[in-house]
């Protein structure tokens, strides 16, 4: 093994591991995708009301534990600070 090969593998391995800390290739949450839930139900619950949907990266949360912001009146919940910030309702 050269001095290429591992720092070939020096990248791949610093690649899977972000990858599996962040969720997957695209930065969600554990493989449910980080895309932006534009035009969704940005209020759905479980039935009982105490969850709710993460709106940017569709991830179930405990309305008790979730990152809130009010938005035009809404409360809107997030998994995260990074879902929370990145929102535009």
């Amino acid at each position: 093994m050269d001095f290429s090969d591992i720092i070939l593998l020096l990248i791949g391995a610093a690649l899977l591991f972000f990858m599996i800390r962040r969720g997957g290739c695209c930065g969600g949450h554990g493989g449910h995708g980080g895309y932006y839930a534009g035009g969704h139900n940005h209020h759905r619950t479980d039935g009982n009301g105490e969850y709710a949907v993460d709106p940017v990266c569709g991830m179930r949360v405990s309305k008790k534990n979730a990152i809130t912001r009010q938005i035009n009146g809404k409360t809107y919940y997030f998994c995260c600070e990074e879902c929370a910030n990145s929102f535009r309702g």
